[in-house]
């Protein structure tokens, strides 16, 4: 046994390739609640094969086994983690002007002067093999026990979200049986953030929808949680979380009960009880991509999840080095197109997933008899933005924006793009109805785009302050007014379909779970 772990660690081949596999396996451990093991899979093979193929590349030019393998193992290492160094030098406001710069250079200088110290030491290296086996073992060791601890909670969550739907809801005369659509648009702001905090008036987008018979709250509104998980899963399920997911939950395996909950919402099962067909549209982020109760989930087509893909290269060195070539500190634009090149499937994707929607949406209930009940989460206007304000991809990666400005330029691109399309698809869905329908059009929180000159008031304000939008029949939009997120089906399963739902009080909540105090103090502070 002895020979065998002396053996083992060893080996010369083992670091590199644990050192490969750790940040893949850590970003899977911290997101396995919303990324299918497909996702994973890719991007660990990759991983492990671009590391196969720099040992041997420098294996043959070195002509020493140890060597190659500790050079690999610090570039690998090295790559694959100094984003997390970025993000803690991030935090501190004398860094952030500079920190792509600095990080880069500081990884220059390791990887360089690493490489050289193991090619010119006349060293044996067995001690530092040793030591490099064992540290790459225990780092994949941890996360292989998160994973484990984590699958062991879950087990005592199979049966979460037992619900019987609402018996007593019913189609009433009165309004018959209307299709119900929500549109949940991504980190779109209000009108009062945009023309306060970027100086954007988007009166133009609102008449539209006003003169289709929408109405639109001409007041701050915002969301109950900061996070879209948090606000589909409130929303689909007419309560407030922490009346959901069980007290003593970790805060990791929260988000998969969330997941579990919205797979199988009140709203959808209330809707199917009434002889509704739901419909869920794929909008390509995992927490509402296929809704497990859905009838029916349109534009399903991707095979893979990229999510994995965008994560692994947002704790790499690579952002920091995209962005010193796109600011011309490097002139090298082959190698900027082929460090973009891991961004392109979640650009493509979004894309994709958007016009397919689009293309969807106003003609779901052509061919079918029953009413529909159709949930569509829309990514966007959210980062990556991959349209501007025609439709057309921007000029500039939102990967390599770092300045505010051309940040807050780009969402608003394509906001007005995704304004267009909805306007377009809301005549079509309203004038081919037989009946009038419901159509709840709101975004999940506001924007994350804020200024870090921003007080932290104006940032909760900016980030918690949503848009909403509602197309309901026969003149009930007072009782939409005061209304948040949490208690929009309660309102309409009360006004159109004979509910007795108790209207909650209404609360804002911060990521933890902690209800802010004096909420309307800080939004009254902020617009004076």
């Amino acid at each position: 046994m002895s020979i065998l772990l002396q053996n083992i660690t060893s080996s010369t081949l083992l670091h590199p390739i644990l050192f490969s596999i750790f940040p893949v396996i850590f970003l899977y451990s911290q997101s396995d609640n919303i990324l299918p093991f497909r996702g994973f899979i890719i991007p660990l093979f990759l991983s492990i094969f671009v590391t196969l193929l720099l040992l041997i590349v420098v294996r043959y030019v070195l002509k020493n086994q140890p060597k190659s393998a500790l050079i690999v193992s610090l570039f690998v290492f090295l790559s694959l983690t100094f984003g997390h160094f970025k993000n803690l030098l991030s935090s501190y406001e004398i860094f952030f002007e500079v920190v792509d710069i600095l990080v880069f250079a500081l990884y220059a200088i390791l990887v360089i002067g690493g490489s050289f110290y193991f090619i010119k030491t006349k060293r044996k290296l067995d001690n530092a093999t040793v030591i490099s086996n064992s540290v790459a073992f225990v780092l994949v060791l941890m996360v292989l026990v998160n994973i484990g601890t984590y699958s062991f909670e879950k087990s005592f969550y199979d049966d979460f979200n037992d619900y019987t739907p609402n018996l007593s809801l019913e189609v009433t005369e009165t309004h018959g049986s209307p299709d119900v659509y929500i549109l949940i648009l991504d980190a779109y702001a209000n009108q009062m953030v945009l023309q306060k905090f970027f100086d954007y008036d988007n009166q133009e987008f609102i008449d539209s929808l006003i003169e289709q018979g929408f109405f639109v709250p001409n007041k701050y509104t915002n969301s109950n949680y900061p996070a879209t998980e948090m606000t589909i899963t409130s929303i689909l399920n007419m309560d407030y979380l922490d009346n959901l997911v069980p007290s003593g939950v970790s805060e990791k395996y929260k988000v998969e009960l969330q997941n579990k909950l919205s797979n199988n919402n009140i709203v959808m099962q209330n809707f199917k009880a009434m002889g509704y067909k739901n419909i869920g549209l794929d909008s390509g982020w995992t927490g509402a991509r296929v809704i497990d109760i859905a009838d029916e989930n349109l534009c399903d087509y991707s095979r893979q999840n990229a999510r994995i893909f965008y994560n692994l290269k947002g704790n790499t060195i690579i952002p920091s080095i995209d962005l010193v070539i796109s600011n011309n500190l490097v002139q090298q634009p082959t190698l900027n197109n082929l460090i973009n090149l891991n961004q392109v499937p979640i650009d493509n994707q979004k894309r994709q997933k958007v016009l397919c929607n689009f293309s969807e949406l106003p003609q779901i209930n052509e061919n079918l008899e029953e009413p529909v009940f159709v949930l569509w989460h829309i990514p966007a206007p959210h980062a990556p933005w991959v349209f501007d304000s025609n439709g057309d991809p921007p000029l500039q990666k939102s990967s390599v924006m770092k300045d505010v400005k051309k940040r807050q330029m780009a969402y608003i691109g394509e906001m007005e793009f995704i304004n267009k399309k909805v306007i377009e698809s809301t005549k079509k869905m309203i004038s081919e109805s037989d009946n009038e329908p419901i159509i709840i059009i709101i975004s999940d929180h506001g924007t994350r785009v804020a200024d870090r000159e921003n007080t932290e008031d104006e940032k909760n304000i900016i980030n918690y302050g949503n848009f909403m939008a509602f197309y309901l029949p026969n003149d009930v939009e007072t009782l939409a007014y005061e209304t948040t997120p949490v208690n929009i089906f309660r309102l309409i399963f009360n006004s159109y379909f004979n509910g007795s739902y108790k209207i909650l009080e209404d609360k804002v909540f911060e990521s933890s779970g902690t209800e802010f105090r004096d909420w309307d103090k800080k939004v009254s502070n902020v617009f004076g």
